[in-house]
């Protein structure tokens, strides 16, 4: 089967670029391959779900219908295994082949194994998937006690579920401070404070050697030695790409980095696409490649990406990325670059009395990064300083200042 717009990947960045491509292109055939058997549900709305805040059908995007109305084909659990770019093919699982004149990965990721003793057992769960969520919904009200592993976003959204079903938890990190490299000192004693005011137990720089028990997790030790009695355990340590097929074809750069892009997010291979979380694109705010593996970001670069598939202007992939989530009473907001790399100086400020924090990344004399803990109204004006690349000269000396106003730099 021939298309000539074809999509690997049925989540938000997919079909998104669909919907775009035949928002400009009322003639061309389309079709989605999706590796999941459901329809677009929002991967951002799973925890709420789980809080029972809504309901489960509340979860999907799109209908049957919706594809149908627009001419677009969808075929579920569909998982590519070989893309041939000189060919304009890509091979199925069950060996079928589909070619295409234009193409988007937009594939994603699946949750990345932790390589330990166990972790296969019964309750040990991550949430990625609507089928994930359904599986924790149906075990989460027999669980005693848990453990949340890993110091990210998703850990915060275990630490919460479980807080709304009063479920005692420990919380391990093999690092020294939640969130890694983008707080300090300060910050991560701010994260601490809150964790233990809501009765979560912390161990950091330790982790998880092994999962105990017999089908169902009943313990687990660390590698320090300590032993805990558990029923529960939320896994939250990032993504493998779903990548392999694109090895040797000349769009990835090496195993595990997924599809290296232009600013149009085009490949090298012309014609050959790339969104959401497998894009390494080009950053035209950082000068930089990066990958970017959040909800707003994969819905943009999806239309970027249909837009310039279609090929009648070619439009520039340009946002800041970021990612806000409130949880346990604070609003947490990453801005920009904050993984503090190479070359990068920071400077935060924080008031421990009201829980609210910043942190700035600088380099090159300008502002390409912020972590804001309830400071959310700060948001525009220092994406605004990031994308306009505004040199900030020496206003970093007065960034320690919880009085000093961001917006006198805009």
């Amino acid at each position: 089967m021939r298309y000539n717009y074809l999509i690997i990947g049925g989540g938000i960045a997919g079909v998104t670029a669909a919907e775009t491509i035949r928002a400009k292109d009322r003639e061309g055939t389309i079709g989605i391959l999706s590796l999941e058997p459901h329809l677009l549900y929002s991967r951002v709305l799973l925890p709420l779900f789980l809080k029972g805040r809504i309901k489960r059908e509340q979860l999907f995007l799109r209908t049957v219908d919706d594809f149908e109305k627009n001419g677009i084909d969808l075929f579920l659990e569909k998982e590519v295994m070989s893309l041939d770019p000189g060919r304009r093919e890509v091979r199925m699982k069950s060996g079928e082949p589909y070619s295409f004149d234009k193409l988007l990965i937009s594939s994603g990721g699946v949750p990345r194994p932790l390589g330990i003793l166990g972790e296969a057992k019964r309750g040990i769960f991550r949430l990625q998937s609507i089928d994930d969520a359904d599986a924790i919904a149906e075990y989460i009200p027999s669980v005693k006690k848990a453990v949340v592993v890993g110091g990210g976003f998703i850990s915060l959204e275990f630490l919460e579920i479980l807080s709304v079903y009063n479920i005692p938890a420990t919380l391990v990190c093999r690092s020294e401070r939640f969130f890694g490299n983008a707080l300090d000192e300060a910050g991560g004693e701010l994260m601490a404070k809150n964790f233990e005011r809501r009765g979560i137990d912390l161990i950091f720089k330790d982790e998880v050697e092994a999962f105990g028990g017999k089908d169902r997790v009943s313990a687990f030790r660390t590698k320090l030695g300590s032993v805990f009695d558990v029923d529960f355990v939320g896994v939250g340590i990032g993504l493998k790409l779903n990548d392999d097929f694109l090895l040797g074809t000349g769009v990835s750069v090496s195993p595990g980095r997924g599809a290296r892009t232009n600013e149009f997010l085009e490949t090298q291979v012309p014609g050959i696409f790339a969104a959401g979380d497998i894009a390494e694109y080009f950053d035209v705010t950082s000068g930089e490649h990066h990958t970017h593996g959040n909800w707003t970001n994969a819905f943009l670069q999806g239309k970027v990406a249909g837009e310039n598939m279609v090929g009648r202007e070619r439009v520039p992939f340009k946002s800041v990325p970021s990612y806000s989530l409130t949880n346990l009473g604070f609003h947490i907001t990453f801005l920009g670059e904050v993984n503090g790399e190479a070359g990068t100086a920071t400077v935060s400020r924080v008031d421990l009395f009201k829980n609210k924090y910043e942190r700035f990344f600088m380099k090159e004399g300008r502002l390409v990064g912020a972590v804001l803990i309830n400071m959310f109204q700060d948001k525009p004006v220092l994406t605004e300083l990031i994308e306009r690349k505004v040199p900030i000269g020496d206003a970093p000396d007065k960034f320690s200042d919880m009085a000093f106003d961001m917006k006198s730099l805009t």
